[in-house]
């Protein structure tokens, strides 16, 4: 891209946006405020795309996929070691995003997560399981636990 072009993109986009991006030095340009946001967000986007092309592309080679574990944080470690140790030996590639979603675990250690309603099928599944706890488990599972 020439420098002619790349300026009015620049002028362009400070004409969208109705702020100023960068102030004209004598020797070169200086980001605004508003400039250090919008290259942040843009290194984002950039980052986000390129991780986009790579997922793609790995994709594409038929080595990629996604695999949930719910660990409890203690048990994370030892599991997750032993499943990407078998995982890396088959394919070769591994990527580990750890992810902390809020949930709650009742009496019976059933987890629930707290940022959502329960799917329709969870709630038919903790209906039927609070009807038979009294008789399987010789305890009755509480209703707020749903």
């Amino acid at each position: 891209m020439t420098q002619p072009a790349a300026s009015k993109l620049l002028k362009d986009l400070e004409d969208v946006l109705e702020v100023p991006l960068f102030d004209q030095l004598p020797r070169g340009m200086r980001p605004t405020w508003y400039g250090e946001t919008m290259i942040r967000h843009a290194r984002v986007a950039l980052a986000s795309l390129n991780q986009a092309h790579e997922e793609l592309t790995a994709l594409k080679a038929g080595r990629f996929g996604q695999v949930t574990r719910m660990l409890q944080q203690s048990d994370m470690l030892a599991v997750i070691a032993a499943d990407v140790a078998h995982y890396y030996a088959a394919h070769g590639l591994v990527a580990i995003v750890p992810l902390e979603i809020p949930c709650h675990m009742d009496a019976f250690g059933i987890i629930t997560r707290t940022d959502r309603l329960p799917s329709p099928a969870a709630k038919v599944m903790l209906t039927a399981l609070k009807a038979a706890s009294l008789s399987l488990y010789g305890c009755a599972l509480e209703d707020n636990d749903a």
